[in-house]
């Protein structure tokens, strides 16, 4: 899960209060999301996005509320709980900051607060480590995913590093990491955070811009 930014103001379909995804909804959503599921970004498109209501739709108001909308891979949707505990909501919390999220030894990727107090990050991480780690072969699919995006990177990591890379070659391995760990790539927040901590050198020479 990453930090991105709501365009503003609602769809003028939702005051019609006849679909949440009417109009410009769903384009609007994949724009907002850089295209990607916004739990487990996984790539979608707008014909295959589902639309999760984060906090749930006991009411008309949530139902049609803009910023209780969001763009979900049909796995994430049909797999969230539906008790709607306070979490945190990536359009408007500092979700990097709050939230921890790495890929272990094993390959598993996890989730934890980075402050132990913090409610909504412990109950964000906890969702998100359910919807990866599962045994169902959809979160296994999703798992190998990550890896498979992990290992294209690391092995730009080792030609960057090699020493028979000129300055060229090297300039050239930047760029391409530069999108593949940027925020508009997928699984962008577990796979930046593994070359954060095994390369921090190589991080600062990315320079990547974070959304915020």
């Amino acid at each position: 899960m990453i930090r991105v930014t709501r365009s503003q103001p609602a769809p003028d379909c939702l005051r019609l209060r006849n679909s949440h995804r009417c109009g410009e909804v769903c384009p609007r959503l994949h724009q907002d999301f850089l295209g990607k599921c916004y739990l487990c970004e996984t790539p979608i498109t707008v014909g295959t996005l589902e639309v999760d209501h984060r906090n749930g739709r006991s009411s008309l108001e949530l139902e049609f509320d803009w910023n209780n909308l969001f763009p979900s891979c049909h796995w994430c949707n049909g797999q969230r709980r539906r008790s709607y505990p306070s979490q945190l909501d990536p359009t408007r919390d500092e979700v990097e900051v709050r939230l921890i999220q790495w890929i272990d030894q094993s390959m598993c990727p996890l989730f934890a607060a980075a402050l132990p107090d913090d409610v909504h990050a412990a109950n964000t991480a906890a969702e998100l480590t359910r919807l990866h780690n599962g045994a169902h072969p959809r979160a296994a699919d999703l798992r190998g995913a990550i890896v498979t995006h992990l290992a294209r990177v690391s092995l730009r990591v080792m030609r960057y590093r090699a020493p028979s890379s000129t300055a060229n070659d090297r300039q050239q391995i930047l760029a391409e990491l530069r999108w593949m760990l940027g925020p508009n790539a997928p699984y962008s927040a577990l796979v930046s955070s593994s070359v954060r901590a095994c390369d921090p050198a190589l991080w600062d020479e990315l320079d990547i811009v974070q959304m915020g």
